[in-house]
Protein backbone atom coordinates (compact mmCIF):
# COMPACT_ATOMS: atom_id res chain seq x y z
CA UNK A 1 0.00 0.00 0.00
CA UNK A 2 1.27 3.45 -0.86
CA UNK A 3 1.46 5.72 2.13
CA UNK A 4 1.45 9.02 0.18
CA UNK A 5 -1.93 10.26 1.38
CA UNK A 6 -1.24 9.10 4.90
CA UNK A 7 2.06 10.99 4.97
CA UNK A 8 0.56 14.11 3.37
CA UNK A 9 -2.32 14.34 5.80
CA UNK A 10 -0.01 13.82 8.75
CA UNK A 11 2.35 16.49 7.38
CA UNK A 12 -0.33 19.17 7.06
CA UNK A 13 -2.26 17.76 9.99
CA UNK A 14 -5.10 19.45 11.72
CA UNK A 15 -3.35 22.82 11.43
CA UNK A 16 -4.20 22.95 7.72
CA UNK A 17 -1.06 24.81 6.69
CA UNK A 18 -1.36 24.32 2.91
CA UNK A 19 -2.77 26.17 -0.08
CA UNK A 20 -4.25 23.14 -1.85
CA UNK A 21 -3.93 19.39 -1.39
CA UNK A 22 -4.95 16.35 -3.42
CA UNK A 23 -5.01 13.03 -1.60
CA UNK A 24 -5.30 10.13 -4.00
CA UNK A 25 -6.43 6.69 -2.82
CA UNK A 26 -5.67 6.97 0.89
CA UNK A 27 -7.24 4.68 3.47
CA UNK A 28 -9.27 6.30 6.23
CA UNK A 29 -7.40 4.44 8.93
CA UNK A 30 -4.06 2.68 9.37
CA UNK A 31 -4.31 1.91 13.10
CA UNK A 32 -5.47 -1.63 12.30
CA UNK A 33 -1.99 -2.11 10.79
CA UNK A 34 -0.35 -1.38 14.14
CA UNK A 35 0.13 2.38 13.80
CA UNK A 36 -1.08 4.64 16.62
CA UNK A 37 -4.61 5.91 16.02
CA UNK A 38 -3.48 9.52 16.00
CA UNK A 39 -1.83 8.84 12.62
CA UNK A 40 -5.08 7.69 11.00
CA UNK A 41 -5.70 10.05 8.05
CA UNK A 42 -9.29 10.68 9.13
CA UNK A 43 -7.91 12.03 12.43
CA UNK A 44 -5.54 14.41 10.63
CA UNK A 45 -8.09 16.40 8.64
CA UNK A 46 -8.21 20.15 9.14
CA UNK A 47 -11.53 21.65 10.24
CA UNK A 48 -11.76 23.40 6.85
CA UNK A 49 -11.22 20.97 3.98
CA UNK A 50 -12.30 23.37 1.22
CA UNK A 51 -8.76 23.31 -0.21
CA UNK A 52 -8.59 19.51 -0.14
CA UNK A 53 -9.61 16.98 -2.76
CA UNK A 54 -9.79 13.21 -2.30
CA UNK A 55 -9.66 10.95 -5.35
CA UNK A 56 -11.35 7.57 -5.18
CA UNK A 57 -11.05 5.04 -7.99
CA UNK A 58 -13.78 2.44 -8.10
CA UNK A 59 -11.33 0.02 -9.76
CA UNK A 60 -8.70 0.48 -7.04
CA UNK A 61 -7.68 -2.89 -5.62
CA UNK A 62 -4.77 -1.59 -3.51
CA UNK A 63 -6.90 0.67 -1.31
CA UNK A 64 -10.47 -0.43 -1.84
CA UNK A 65 -13.10 2.34 -2.05
CA UNK A 66 -14.73 1.02 1.14
CA UNK A 67 -11.46 1.68 2.98
CA UNK A 68 -11.75 5.37 2.00
CA UNK A 69 -15.40 5.83 2.91
CA UNK A 70 -14.92 7.31 6.38
CA UNK A 71 -12.34 9.76 5.00
CA UNK A 72 -14.65 10.67 2.12
CA UNK A 73 -17.56 11.42 4.45
CA UNK A 74 -15.40 13.54 6.77
CA UNK A 75 -13.87 15.53 3.89
CA UNK A 76 -17.28 16.25 2.36
CA UNK A 77 -18.68 17.20 5.77
CA UNK A 78 -15.84 19.72 6.18
CA UNK A 79 -16.33 21.32 2.76
CA UNK A 80 -13.80 19.34 0.73
CA UNK A 81 -14.17 17.86 -2.72
CA UNK A 82 -14.34 14.14 -3.43
CA UNK A 83 -13.72 12.98 -6.97
CA UNK A 84 -15.00 9.44 -7.54
CA UNK A 85 -14.38 7.84 -10.92
CA UNK A 86 -15.61 4.46 -12.08
CA UNK A 87 -12.66 3.97 -14.44
CA UNK A 88 -9.86 4.90 -12.02
CA UNK A 89 -7.71 2.21 -10.44
CA UNK A 90 -4.89 2.92 -7.97
CA UNK A 91 -2.54 5.77 -9.02
CA UNK A 92 -0.16 4.75 -11.80
CA UNK A 93 -2.15 1.57 -12.48
CA UNK A 94 -4.58 3.25 -14.87
CA UNK A 95 -4.58 2.91 -18.64
CA UNK A 96 -2.52 5.74 -20.21
CA UNK A 97 -5.53 7.82 -21.29
CA UNK A 98 -7.15 7.47 -17.87
CA UNK A 99 -3.87 8.37 -16.16
CA UNK A 100 -3.59 11.57 -18.24
CA UNK A 101 -7.15 12.56 -17.32
CA UNK A 102 -6.41 11.88 -13.65
CA UNK A 103 -3.33 14.15 -13.76
CA UNK A 104 -5.32 16.86 -15.57
CA UNK A 105 -7.99 16.77 -12.86
CA UNK A 106 -5.32 17.03 -10.15
CA UNK A 107 -3.70 20.00 -11.91
CA UNK A 108 -7.07 21.72 -12.40
CA UNK A 109 -7.83 21.44 -8.67
CA UNK A 110 -4.39 22.60 -7.58
CA UNK A 111 -4.31 25.57 -9.98
CA UNK A 112 -7.83 26.84 -9.37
Amino acid sequence: MSMGGVVLLNAVGVHGDFSALVVDSSPSRISHLGCPGEFDPVNQLPADCSRLQLIIGERDRVVWPAEMEELMIAIRHRGGRVLERLDYAHPFQDAPAVHRRRLEEVATFLLR
